[in-house]
């Protein structure tokens, strides 16, 4: 069959590109597939292959270079109604977004869950910085959501460490076969089992000591201390939102901003991303620096520990982008974000994006206007967000079916009859 003509029983047709380590995206396109669908799923690497297989596939093993020109050939001769990927910032998927928008076809963009561990990220057009979700206020005042029921979901740092090494170590032995792939992450296969292995140890290592110090955070210096979130060094997000913003360029700003500006009888608690712990170490950076300002004995910094509990009692909360800034809001602790990003809403957010402004949160962080942040976060994730997890096999039937239902009710397909023709 040309791909150009729809079968007669095919409810639309899905290009799905890239997924998240292991294999939800090859369920995602069998799901679809049995479900009636056309669907056409790309591998990148030879880890794609095993973990993402699903339906009838294209492999694309040329030079990035080539990669937009394929990706419009593929689109000409496929003819997609939508176009499903995870991760929007990703080599792989870049000129993707460029080429749906050009050509008009739906683009949904999966990421890990703005709201964690119970939800993923599912958008169409983009993540974060780029989500469609409304930056006036008064759009999530003036809607009406419905109720929905949550599956609340376990944790999920080692199934999902379990899946990324079994990636990783697979994509690495099958390098030869697919020279040209270039990972939206540059490391190697042995420097990435090393990071995971030491992530693992210093979890071990830290966690009687991190809870000690969460402990006595919370019962001695309640009100009284801010939590600034670290990210993954290298996640897509923050580089391409970030404004620049780097964890070395975070940590010195806010040590630098802090000595100078806030309370006396106030603290500064650093926290690790647990993603990060193994393969970056800001504990040095931040100890020398604290010291040349002259306040090590006011700041902390954690690599482990309960992120909730902490910021239920904290002055203020301080990050790029991350999204532990709805937990933040949850908890009715101030937020201080340095980058672009979905949540900046005034009443969620203090203004002011630079280091002036920081210097002025420390005395006046402001308050999180309750209502809204209840309005938004239903909004959030009624439009944005699928109940879930990548890493639990048992979730996937009803992501895909949720999936699915999404695509129907944005009437992605409403053109398939013309594309017949």
């Amino acid at each position: 069959m040309s791909r150009g003509a729809k079968s007669e029983t095919s409810c639309g047709r899905l290009l799905i590109l890239q997924g998240p380590v292991g294999r939800f995206f090859g369920h995602l396109a069998r799901t679809a597939t049995a479900s009636g669908y056309d669907v056409l799923k790309v591998q990148f690497n030879v880890a794609d292959q095993v973990f993402q297989r699903g339906g009838r596939t294209e492999t694309f093993n040329a030079p990035m270079e080539q990669l937009p020109d394929w990706l419009d050939r593929v689109c000409a001769n496929f003819r997609p109604d939508a176009i499903i990927l995870f991760g929007d910032r990703r080599p792989v998927h870049i000129d993707a977004c460029h080429i749906a928008e050009r050509c008009g076809i739906a683009l949904y963009a999966f990421e890990e869950g703005y709201m964690r561990p119970d939800f993923v990220t599912f958008e169409r057009g983009g993540n974060n910085a780029r989500s469609p979700l409304p930056r006036d206020p008064s759009a999530y005042r003036s809607t009406v959501v419905a109720p929905k029921v949550v599956m609340h979901v376990k944790p999920t740092f080692a199934v999902m460490t379990v899946d990324a090494m079994a990636t990783y170590i697979v994509a690495g032995f099958g390098r030869s076969l697919f020279p040209h792939y270039r990972h939206h992450r540059q490391r190697t296969l042995t420097s990435e089992a090393i990071y995971w292995c030491r992530n693992v140890g210093r979890r071990i290592a830290a966690t009687r000591r991190d809870l000690k110090t969460q402990g006595r955070l919370i019962a001695q210096w309640p009100k009284r201390y801010f939590v600034v979130a670290l990210q993954v060094h290298d996640d897509l997000q923050a580089l391409h939102h970030g404004r620049g913003w780097s964890q070395a360029g975070l940590i010195v700003a806010t040590l630098r901003s802090f000595a100078a500006h806030a309370p006396a009888g106030t603290r500064l608690v650093f926290r690790c991303h647990p993603y990060d712990r193994g393969h970056s170490s800001h504990a040095p950076l931040i100890r020398t620096t604290a010291a040349a300002f002259g306040i090590s004995d006011r700041v902390d910094f954690l690599q482990t520990g309960h992120a909730p509990s902490l910021l239920a009692t904290a002055r203020g909360f301080v990050t790029v982008n991350s999204t532990m800034s709805l937990s933040a809001m949850y908890h009715g602790c101030p937020v201080f974000a340095l980058g672009d990003t979905f949540y900046r809403l005034s009443g969620l957010v203090a203004p002011g994006m630079d280091e002036a402004a920081l210097d002025g949160f420390w005395n006046n962080p402001g308050t999180i206007d309750k209502a809204l942040y209840e309005a938004f976060q239903v909004v959030v994730r009624d439009r944005s967000l699928i109940n879930g997890s990548f890493y639990r096999p048992s979730h996937w039937p009803a992501m895909s079916a949720a999936v699915l239902d999404r695509l129907q009710a944005d009437s992605v397909f409403s053109r398939a009859e013309r594309r017949t023709e």
